[in-house]
């Protein structure tokens, strides 16, 4: 499915958040997230995520946004490529991530965040995938089950 970002936000929002879709077709590219966790406070674990690209030019990671819900449960110690920058940005709710790293044609990027769980719970949020800018996004679920 399509959408224009500059079409208000609250449609924007509701198509984005609730059918879980990009909101521009990003040609070839596909996600893995490493499988759900569950930790105890204090333990370090690493979500390791895959950007597959099957088209036949190369794209860029743009930034990864990871939801401020899944941010109450952990801190992000580290992550590998590194990311250039962070900035929250409250009309999502989330963190955003930069990263501008290429994702090869016909190649993938493999991508580490490591965490450290700061409080009990059951933690789940959107991660988006922004692809060659940052309006063009694939959403995922993260959950982490802190005991």
């Amino acid at each position: 499915m399509n959408y224009n970002y500059f079409a208000t936000l609250p449609m924007m929002a509701v198509a984005c958040c609730f059918m879980f879709v990009s909101c521009e077709d990003i040609e070839g590219i596909q996600i893995a997230l490493s499988p759900q966790a569950t930790v105890a406070v204090g333990e370090e674990f690493t979500t390791t995520m895959t950007l597959s690209n099957s088209s036949g030019s190369d794209q860029e990671l743009f930034s990864v946004d990871v939801g401020d819900d899944y941010h109450d449960g952990f801190i992000l110690m580290s992550s590998e490529p590194l990311y250039l920058e962070s900035t929250h940005i409250p009309i999502d709710n989330s963190i955003s991530y930069t990263f501008h790293q290429t994702i090869p044609a016909g190649g993938s990027l493999e991508l580490r965040f490591h965490w450290k769980a700061v409080k009990m719970g059951d933690f789940n949020d959107e991660m988006d995938f922004c692809i060659n800018s940052e309006f063009n996004f694939i959403s995922m679920i993260q959950r982490t089950i802190v005991n």
